[in-house]
């Protein structure tokens, strides 16, 4: 059993990133008023005031109306859509749990960012991605082929793949959650560099994180719990750093790896389940948190250089939904 002290577990919400207008309704902040925040409510009908110039009951409407950078607020509510976004927009949801993003009744992406897009997505539960053709998990909550996007704060349940990316650098991938996908958690398919993947939970997916002929990627201060598959570096992907994560109870492994990629930073590396304790030959003599010999990375000749011999902080807002897990031995 792992007790609860063992875990240094920080739940916070970044408020920094999130814009005044989630708290407040229209009327009482004047910066949502203008021609660049639009609002998306399933409420809406053609009788509100604004109707298809600030207000939309789609998603999608409210994209295609919007100009360049605008921000497009989205109140609770159930839109089931398959969005396409090709210009560069922020989307926020007023709040994770109760603005939902679904695809389902369609065979492709619930959101497509495609190379001419660049988004920021926050605040939302996207799910039922469909599953269509050769290459079904291509079928995502959210499908990247652009540079510099950021997805941050959502929760992916139930598609065939939670995000997916193609030919796709410069993102960042941050305090989400992604459980229960059918086939993966993320993946980054081909030549998907330099991305940062971090303080996200992974839990009971297929494969949680898949890279493939990807490089570049800082991959830290994750949860892999009870997946499947952890994570799973395959077909040339390299000089990739993974560090500060925590790997815990998945079923076939934690990773597998006969790349070139790295498992520490040169002081950190990863906390173990299956090595942080002494009966499972994880000494710390000195007692500075550092296990004191390497583990080794199933698949190839990569070590931890440093693994953690208690887990790391992880900032993430829904990480109460899971602390049973995590405690559980």
């Amino acid at each position: 059993m792992l007790r609860d002290s063992t875990f240094i577990l920080v739940v916070t919400a970044i408020c920094s990133l999130v814009s005044g207008c989630l708290n407040l309704a229209p009327s009482q902040n004047t910066s949502c008023n203008t021609m660049d925040k639009l609002i998306v409510d399933d409420d809406y009908t053609p009788s509100t005031p604004g109707w298809s110039v600030t207000k939309f009951s789609s998603l999608q409407d409210a994209i295609n109306k919007a100009k360049d950078n605008s921000t497009i607020f989205v109140r609770s509510g159930v839109y089931r859509e398959n969005i396409i976004i090709e210009k560069s927009v922020t989307l926020l949801g007023e709040d994770a749990n109760t603005t939902i993003l679904s695809g389902e009744g369609f065979s492709e992406d619930v959101i497509l960012i495609t190379d001419k897009g660049r988004a920021t997505i926050e605040g939302f539960t996207i799910r039922d991605s469909g599953e269509n053709g050769n290459y079904p998990y291509n079928e995502a909550g959210i499908d990247i082929r652009s540079d510099g996007n950021t997805i941050i704060n959502n929760i992916f349940v139930n598609n065939t793949c939670g995000v997916y990316s193609l030919y796709s650098d410069h993102n960042i991938i941050s305090g989400n959650k992604f459980s229960h996908n059918t086939q993966y958690g993320m993946y980054l398919y081909t030549s998907s560099d330099y991305n940062i993947i971090e303080n996200n939970i992974f839990y009971c997916n297929d494969y949680a994180l898949r890279i493939k002929g990807s490089n570049h990627n800082n991959v830290s201060r994750n949860i892999f719990l009870q997946n499947r598959h952890g994570l799973y570096l395959c077909c040339g992907s390299h000089d990739n750093i993974i560090f500060c994560n925590i790997f815990k109870e998945n079923e076939e492994w934690d990773v597998e790896d006969s790349f070139n990629n790295k498992y520490d930073n040169g002081t950190v590396g990863n906390y173990w389940d299956v090595f942080h304790k002494p009966e499972q030959g994880a000494y710390d003599e000195n007692n500075d948190g550092i296990v004191d010999s390497p583990f080794k990375i199933e698949g190839g000749v990569n070590r931890d250089n440093y693994p953690l011999a208690t887990p790391p902080t992880v900032i993430n807002i829904f990480i109460s939904e899971i602390l049973d897990a995590l405690n559980d031995a």
